[in-house]
């Protein structure tokens, strides 16, 4: 499920969150009446764009977390003890992929730039944020950060739920 900047609160109105949302409650309908489907397993994950603070972002990535979490544990009941979250909070390996894959002049520039070690930095207002986007903010006087902005930050902005589970079928020779 996708989110606007800044926003935590599931919109159905934004990307395709209608039919992932319409998607997700026929799934958990169907494991809900068919009583041969035993869940396992849920993991809930939820992400931000980098242009925030670390403290922001992590918020932003946990709240979207829950947000999709709260939509599941209305529409099917599950057991706290299989249940893990992981608000990464920035997905990293996500902006890599995208500019290895593009055309974009200085990708291998931006590329070293995202491989190295997340650490923070004091920056800017004095909130703490990677130096990473620090890096990125500064490459090309800013020209590469409004390119990435525009073309990937936007997916970056994301919850998303994994059904661990099985199905018993019954044996018949």
């Amino acid at each position: 499920v996708g989110f606007r900047v800044n926003i935590t609160e599931i919109d159905e109105k934004f990307g395709n969150n209608k039919t992932s949302v319409a998607n997700l409650l026929d799934f958990l309908g169907s494991i809900e009446s068919d009583s041969t489907i035993h869940i396992i397993g849920t993991r809930f994950g939820g992400a931000a764009s980098p242009e925030g603070s670390d403290t922001w972002n992590r918020y932003l990535a946990k709240q979207r977390l829950a947000s999709l979490e709260t939509v599941v544990r209305n529409n099917l009941q599950i057991g706290d003890n299989i249940i893990s979250r992981d608000p990464s909070h920035i997905s990293w390996d996500y902006l890599k992929t995208k500019v290895a894959e593009s055309d974009l002049p200085y990708k291998n520039e931006v590329i070293d730039i995202i491989d190295q070690e997340a650490r923070l930095v004091t920056y800017g207002n004095g909130k703490k944020i990677d130096h990473r986007v620090v890096k990125l903010q500064k490459l090309r006087d800013g020209k590469v950060w409004r390119e990435i902005f525009d073309l990937y930050f936007a997916d970056m902005r994301y919850s998303y739920v994994v059904f661990d589970y099985y199905k018993v079928t019954p044996y018949s020779p």
